[in-house]
């Protein structure tokens, strides 16, 4: 078991065994992205002007072909990772942008890697965990969890 820092703000900061292997920037990171990728096509109808759209398009016909094509990517691309028994998970990037909410608490070192990628509970990808965070480290995790919600940069 890795001890967590004493105070919410110290889980951001480097210097203890748990910040070497937790990934609360790194999530915080993915969120942001995850975010500016799915706003995308919005953008593009929000600011035309900054996307130099000819007249032969309109924001929203160019919207409706950004998201076209982010549906069929988001579906065919994909990752694996291995849970604990040496099994192959396999998540397609729409799978993952679906984990938004989880990744907001899947940065702590002591849970397993199916709580890492965001496995939702009661599901059998999630069965196969068997290490879990201990409930005070939890407690801590989400006095920060506004941050990661409302894509904050962390006091530090």
């Amino acid at each position: 078991m890795i001890p967590s820092p004493s105070g919410a703000a110290r889980i951001f900061q480097a210097g203890s065994q748990f910040e070497h292997f937790s990934t609360p920037y790194r999530d915080l990171r993915l969120l942001i992205a995850m975010d500016a990728v799915l706003d995308f096509p919005d953008l593009v109808v929000r600011s035309p002007e900054d996307f130099n759209i000819s007249g032969l398009s309109s924001p929203e016909q160019v919207k409706k072909k950004l998201q076209s094509v982010m549906d069929h990517n988001v579906s065919e691309l994909s990752i694996s990772y291995t849970h604990r028994n040496g099994s192959l998970q396999k998540l397609t990037i729409g799978e993952i942008l679906k984990r938004r909410d989880a990744f907001e608490m899947a940065y702590n070192p002591n849970d397993g890697i199916e709580i890492r990628w965001g496995a939702p509970v009661n599901s059998d990808e999630r069965a196969m965990c068997h290490r879990h965070a201990p409930s005070n480290q939890l407690v801590t995790m989400r006095s920060v969890s506004i941050w990661f919600h409302k894509r904050l940069h962390p006091p530090t």
